[in-house]
């Protein structure tokens, strides 16, 4: 059993046969080994995780406020290198908010809005 469902790099599995259990981790800071059961036969796989390996799983985007958030502040990352903050443009009339939020697992994404009243500390209001 896979207590991941298979093959899913960005959560650490366990694969569990009989008293034995292999997890999921990183070789190295770049490379998971995945271990997977198929038809019941334990396999291993090496995989190059696109944004690094920590603690048994492939580095994915995270937003902390939840998505395409323009009412509330918020910072994405993706590893220990890529961050992003939601912030008020300095051009213009100070209605406009650059937005990043997630566009994959890998990948930060950005869209501008132009808030009702005002952007203050990287949030419409």
């Amino acid at each position: 059993m896979d207590s991941d469902g298979g093959e899913d790099i960005y959560v650490v599995g366990t694969v569990t046969k009989g008293s034995q259990q292999w997890v999921d981790r990183c070789h190295n800071q770049a490379t998971l080994i995945e271990y997977l059961c198929i038809e019941n036969v334990l396999t291993s796989k090496m995989v190059q995780c696109p944004t690094g390996c920590l603690d048994g799983k492939c580095l994915s985007c995270e937003d902390t406020d939840g998505g395409d958030n323009p009412y509330v502040f918020g910072s994405v990352s993706v590893g220990a290198n890529l961050h992003k903050k939601d912030i008020c443009s300095t051009i213009g009339d100070g209605k406009t908010l650059q937005e990043y939020y997630c566009l994959n697992e890998t990948y930060i994404g950005m869209v501008k809005h132009i808030c009702p009243s005002a952007c203050v500390a990287g949030a419409c209001i």
